[in-house]
């Protein structure tokens, strides 16, 4: 290697060193169908729901999906539990997920969005759920 280039990035990793570094990974507008509501006729036809998902993780050591989260899981997290059960409520619906999510290895926090464009038409109807692992949790899983 460069012995400039050897420098740069020594300079480089003390800098980053020096700050919080946060890196999310996110899958937006997944729209799938499920079973939600309280409704009768919401409990025999699967309604569209569209999640927007992120999710803190770990910064990889290498350029290496095996360190990180693959975006195609937090989507594939949604479908299964959504193909799962009928739901009552979306906010129990994005509950879940969010603590399945948050149980991957990889992954700090998890911040998601969800929303029912059929609920109140003409407008949408939406829930948020963000948790986060305790950094104590944090250092155990590290």
């Amino acid at each position: 290697m460069n012995e400039h280039i050897k420098i740069a990035m020594s300079d480089f990793r003390e800098l980053e060193a020096r700050y919080e570094r946060k890196l999310w990974v996110r899958a937006e507008q997944v729209s799938l169908m499920a079973s939600v509501g309280i409704y009768r006729g919401e409990k025999t036809c699967r309604q569209e729901i569209i999640f927007n998902i992120a999710a803190e993780v770990v910064e990889p050591e290498d350029d290496w999906i095996g360190d990180t989260i693959d975006y195609r899981t937090l989507v594939e997290q949604a479908r299964s539990l959504t193909r799962e059960r009928h739901f009552e409520l979306i906010e129990t619906l994005i509950r879940e997920l969010a603590h399945r999510l948050i149980a991957l290895e990889r992954i700090n926090c998890v911040d998601i969005e969800l929303f029912k464009p059929a609920a109140i038409p003409p407008a949408m109807a939406s829930v948020r759920y963000r948790i986060a692992k305790t950094r104590r949790e944090m250092e155990w899983a590290g």
